[in-house]
C-alpha cells in the first residue's frame, strides 16, 4: 500500500512539472525555467541509463533529435554569424534532455493520463480567460484587450491562437468520453471559432483547419457511418461559418480582396501587400537558399544577411527597417539556415509522424498528440521561428508525448508503465 502511494506521489509530481512547463507557455520567457529543470533531470536520467539507452524505445527520440540537430551542427562551418549560430546550436541540446525527461515521465501510465487531462484543462482555461477578456476588456490576470487583437493570458504576445489551434483536439478528445459530449461540442466549437477570429492570426486559422481535419479523420476511421456523417457535416458547417465570419467581420476582408485582384492582375506588389509583405521575405529567403543550398547559413542566420540578399526596394528595408528575423515560412527557414541536410532531416521526421497517425488504429490520446505535433510542425506554417527558443520549447514538449504513449489496454495487465519501459526514478 505504501509503495502504491509513493508511486502515485511520484506520478503526480512528474505531471506537475510537465504541466507547469505547458502552463508557462502563456508567458513571454518563464517557460524556459521549468524546461531547464526538466533538462537537468533528463541529463541525469541519460547518464544513469546510458548503458541500456538504445535498447529502449527512447532511441526514437534520440534519432529524431539527431535529424534536427545534426544539420544545425553541419551548418556551422559556413555560418554567416558563427557566434549566433553556435549559441543557438549548442543551447538547442537542452531540448533533448528536457524532452527525454518528458518521455521517461510519461511512460508512467498515471503521469501520462494526468498530463493529458491537465493540458486539456489548460486549453479550456485559455478559452474561458480569452472570453472574459473580450467581455470585460481585461482577463482574469488583468491583461487588457485593445479591441484589435485578442491575446488572452499570452499578453502582450499574439500566441493565443497558435496555442489553441495546436492543442484544441486534446480538449475534444477528453470531451469525447463524456456522456454529454454533443452538448460540449456544440459549445466548444463556436467558442474557439469566435476566439480564433478575434486573435486575427491567419496562421492560427490554417493550423486550426488542419487540427479539425485530423480530428475528423480519427473519428471517421474509428466509428460507424452515422457518426461519420454527423462529424463531417458538423465540421463542414463549422468551417463554413468560420470562413464567412473571417471574410465579413475581420480586417482581413480587404486583404483577401486585394490578394484576389493581385493574383488576377499578376501584380506582385499587390500580392506582396496582401500577404503582409511575406512574399518579400520568401523571395529573399529563396535567394539565400540558392546561394547556400547544401548546409545553409547557420541557425538563426537569416536576419544577419537579409540586407545582402534583398532587393533594394524590398519592403522590409524601407523607412529604416533592417529586415526580419526569419522568413515566416517554416520549410523555407529550414532550407535557408540548414540547407538540404536540414530539409531531408525535417521531412524524414514529418513523414515518420504522418505514418504514426495513419497507423494508429484507435481514437487514442497518442493519436491526438501525434496530430498536435504534425500541426505545430506543418511545413507551410508562417508564424514563429522554427529554431526560435519559444516554438522549440513547445514542440519538444509535444514530440516526447507523441512517442511515449503506449497502448493502454495491453499495459493494464503489465503493471506500471514507467517500470515496464524504463527504470523507476
Amino acid at each position: 500500500m505504501k509503495a502504491d502511494k509513493l508511486r502515485l506521489t511520484k506520478d503526480v509530481l512528474h505531471a506537475l512539472v510537465i504541466l507547469t512547463t505547458f502552463a508557462l507557455l502563456g508567458t513571454q520567457n518563464s517557460v524556459h525555467y521549468p524546461f531547464a529543470l526538466m533538462s537537468i533531470i533528463g541529463l541525469c536520467l541519460v547518464v544513469k541509463n546510458l548503458p541500456e539507452m538504445f535498447d529502449q524505445d527512447s532511441r526514437r527520440l534520440f534519432y529524431i533529435f539527431a535529424l534536427v540537430w545534426s544539420p544545425m551542427l553541419l551548418s556551422l562551418p559556413d555560418a554567416v554569424d558563427l557566434k549566433s549560430a553556435s549559441q543557438t546550436t549548442f543551447s538547442y541540446l537542452h531540448f533533448l534532455f528536457g524532452a527525454y525527461y518528458v518521455y521517461w515521465a510519461c511512460c508512467r501510465q498515471k503521469t501520462y493520463r494526468i498530463v493529458g487531462i491537465g493540458v486539456a484543462a489548460l486549453v479550456l482555461f485559455a478559452l474561458l480567460d480569452a472570453s472574459f477578456q473580450f467581455i470585460y476588456a481585461k482577463d482574469i490576470f488583468g491583461f487588457p484587450y485593445d479591441g484589435a487583437v485578442l491575446k488572452g493570458l499570452f499578453y502582450p504576445k499574439e500566441r493565443l491562437g497558435l496555442f489553441l489551434a495546436v492543442l484544441f483536439p486534446l480538449l475534444l478528445h477528453v470531451i469525447y468520453g463524456n456522456r454529454y459530449k454533443t452538448f460540449f461540442y456544440i459549445v466548444a466549437f463556436p467558442l474557439i471559432v469566435f476566439i480564433l477570429l478575434l486573435c486575427s492570426k491567419r496562421s492560427a486559422w490554417l493550423m486550426f483547419g488542419l487540427s479539425m481535419l485530423g480530428f475528423c479523420y480519427l473519428i471517421c476511421v474509428n466509428n460507424g457511418a452515422t457518426k461519420k456523417i454527423f462529424t463531417m457535416g458538423f465540421a463542414a458547417v463549422a468551417a463554413f461559418i468560420l470562413s464567412i465570419a473571417a471574410v465579413i467581420y475581420t480586417p482581413t476582408f480587404q486583404t483577401k480582396a486585394t490578394l484576389s485582384s493581385g493574383v488576377l492582375s499578376g501584380d506582385l506588389q499587390k500580392i506582396d501587400a496582401a500577404s503582409n509583405y511575406r512574399l518579400s521575405l520568401w523571395t529573399t529567403g529563396s535567394s539565400m537558399f540558392v546561394a547556400n543550398s547544401i548546409n545553409g547559413i547557420g541557425a538563426r542566420g537569416y536576419r544577419h544577411v537579409y540586407v545582402e540578399y534583398a532587393d533594394p526596394n524590398n519592403f522590409w528595408l524601407r523607412e529604416g527597417r533592417r529586415g526580419q528575423t526569419h522568413p515566416h515560412l517554416q520549410i523555407l527557414e529550414i532550407a535557408v539556415e540548414t540547407g538540404l541536410f536540414g530539409l531531408i532531416g525535417f521531412l524524414c521526421i514529418y513523414l515518420f509522424f504522418v505514418r504514426e497517425l495513419f497507423q494508429e488504429a484507435r481514437f487514442s490520446m497518442k493519436a491526438i498528440w501525434v496530430l498536435a505535433f504534425l500541426v505545430a510542425w506543418f511545413p507551410l506554417n508562417t508564424h514563429l521561428a522554427f529554431y526560435g527558443s519559444y516554438w522549440s520549447s513547445f514542440v519538444w514538449l509535444l514530440i516526447p508525448m507523441a512517442l511515449a504513449t503506449p497502448d493502454f489496454e495491453s499495459l493494464q495487465t503489465e503493471g506500471n508503465l514507467g517500470e515496464y519501459r524504463l527504470k523507476a526514478f
